[in-house]
């Protein structure tokens, strides 16, 4: 079966709590990992080899679930951590409960990613979140 992925990393801007300022970077508290994020940091985090790299090893590496009924596009949410693990990933907009098959899928996938060059406020390494949507 083949796959197109179309993937566009942005940074989120949304959050749970208040907006504090750190070192001129942005963040928030996140209610899921219970650690301030940043949305707006000075340095992206970045997939090593780019983002081509990163949509290959996402296509490679995904295996689609026994059932017809595919999802067409949604939105990962997820943290790019200090050391550049993917941590607290989600499906935007959805509770644990209401995630799709397919989806549960692609978040097994994004969580087994090899690290990110993490993001950073300054000198700083800070974990990130990051939006990734995706279109099949």
């Amino acid at each position: 079966m083949k796959i197109q992925v179309l993937v566009l990393l942005i940074s989120f801007a949304g959050g749970t709590v208040t907006s504090y300022a750190h070192e001129n970077c942005a963040h928030k508290y996140d209610s899921l990992t219970h650690r301030e994020v940043y949305f707006e940091p000075k340095t992206m985090p970045s997939f090593p080899g780019g983002k081509e790299v990163m949509m290959a090893y996402l296509i490679k590496n995904f295996t689609p679930p026994d059932t017809i009924n595919k999802q067409g596009k949604f939105v990962f949410e997820f943290i790019i951590d200090v050391d550049g693990r993917v941590i607290g990933q989600r499906i935007y907009g959805k509770e644990a409960n209401e995630v799709t098959p397919w989806e549960k899928e692609w978040l097994k996938t994004l969580a087994a990613m090899p690290a990110w060059k993490p993001g950073k406020c300054g000198r700083k390494k800070v974990p990130v979140r990051m939006l990734l949507p995706i279109t099949l």
